[in-house]
């Protein structure tokens, strides 16, 4: 016997994929709408992702003002195989086999007797990887032939509008808008025949596992920039203001008790798996910012330029609620002076230093809030304990000067 586990699950997967545009307008407007189906198929078998995008776009010009608008429409269902982990069948011995003397798949990979017919107990060490602990190997493939179900879901709006004012040749408005809303589903059935439920009691046997999630977040952007050339001085200029807010929830729950199969419906479950309970997540956030950078020229030859912005977010605390950002470089265009000029084989050859400071947010929105939890399953009739104390100095995290060194960048030479 020599089984090539390896080879079980997996199959060679062909994809396909669909799309129709159509596009059209006149001079002061253009539309366009696109449609796309693309299936994928997995390397596993039984798994796939299919998912289906609409896109449309309009965009209009009146004057000095332009208006644009993008809309993009996703849904996405994905199948995870019914096979299990890869992993599982890497690390199952060749001279086991899956099925018994009569052809049909077995539940047990190896059943160990001695002389007088009693099964030896001392070998059941082995991890299934399937989330309980060590005992007897059981076959993977066991379980494809179940009605397994491992799906999830998600439709996905993104809506991005947009308009220009050109009040000069050398001045520009821009203000954007920006919409993205998502809901996620996700639906794990495993039936009380699953090969991971042989040691459990009857009434624990078969699990629904459930989860929903929502996800939301707007931005929006009003800047003004000004491109101004003044004999052989050019100007660069640009100021502006930003303001988003980013809004999420998950919840997720198990419910046991499949005796049935085909009983796969969340609602015919037994009970919940006992000392549990739904569990779930929240996040609020929200930013103000002010941008602005100033950049000048001389004679394309030597450059200057200074950035400076100020973020406050809903994520630090009452007395530091707002954090400075500054940069400053200069540079020095060689390939522009008449000496690299007269060298004829240099197509650009620059020096540059620049000098800065960053920062992150990557924390939970609750850390500037005092946030306490309640326990309902308590004798008392409201206890809830303080999981987080607010600190007010609460401020951007890693805050530290970025210097950046670029010079010089090594000629580029003519062909």
């Amino acid at each position: 016997m020599n089984t090539d586990w390896i080879s079980q699950p997996v199959q060679t997967g062909i994809g396909t994929k669909h799309a129709i545009y159509v596009e059209g307008g006149a001079n002061d407007a253009l539309y366009g709408v696109n449609l796309t189906y693309n299936k994928i198929t997995g390397a596993m078998k039984g798994s796939d992702r299919q998912l289906l995008s609409g896109n449309t776009f309009l965009s209009y010009r009146v004057k000095k003002f332009q208006f644009r608008n993008d809309l993009t429409i996703n849904a996405n269902t994905a199948n995870n195989s019914p096979y299990g982990s890869f992993t599982q069948y890497t690390r199952l011995n060749p001279y086991w086999t899956p099925y018994d003397s009569v052809g049909n798949l077995k539940v047990y990979l190896e059943d160990v007797r001695d002389n007088t017919g009693t099964r030896l107990t001392n070998f059941d060490q082995y991890d299934n990887l399937d989330g309980w602990p060590v005992g007897r190997a059981t076959n993977p493939l066991y379980n494809a032939s179940l009605n397994i179900v491992d799906k999830r879901t998600y439709q996905n709006l993104v809506n991005n509008f947009s308009t220009q004012w050109q009040a000069a040749q050398w001045l520009r408005f821009t203000g954007r808008f920006a919409y993205q809303y998502q809901a996620d589903e996700s639906d794990i059935f495993l039936p009380a025949q699953h090969t991971s439920f042989v040691s459990r009691p009857t009434f624990e046997k078969g699990s629904y596992t459930k989860g929903y999630g929502k996800k939301q977040s707007m931005e929006g952007m009003l800047t003004a920039d000004m491109n101004k050339l003044i004999g052989q001085h050019q100007f660069f200029a640009t100021v502006g203001t930003n303001i988003q807010q980013t809004k999420y929830h998950t919840e997720s729950f198990r419910v046991e008790g499949f005796p049935n199969p085909r009983l796969d419906q969340l609602v015919l479950g037994n009970r919940f798996p006992q000392d549990s309970k739904p569990t779930g997540t929240e996040s609020v956030t929200r930013l103000l910012g002010l941008l602005s950078n100033i950049s000048y020229s001389y004679d394309n030859r030597y450059l200057l330029d200074f950035s400076f912005r100020t973020d406050g977010s809903s994520q630090f605390g009452t007395l530091r609620r707002f954090a400075p950002f500054w940069s400053a470089g200069a540079g020095w265009n060689l390939h522009n002076e008449q000496v690299v000029k007269d060298l004829g084989f240099v197509d650009r050859f620059k020096l540059r230093y620049s000098f800065g400071y960053t920062g992150s947010q990557n924390f939970e929105s609750y850390k500037a809030i005092s946030t306490s939890q309640y326990y309902t399953s308590s004798d008392y009739r409201v206890l809830s304990v303080l999981t987080c104390l607010v600190l007010a100095t609460m401020h951007w995290h890693g805050k530290k000067p970025l210097k950046v060194i670029s010079g010089p960048i090594l000629p580029c030479l003519k062909r």
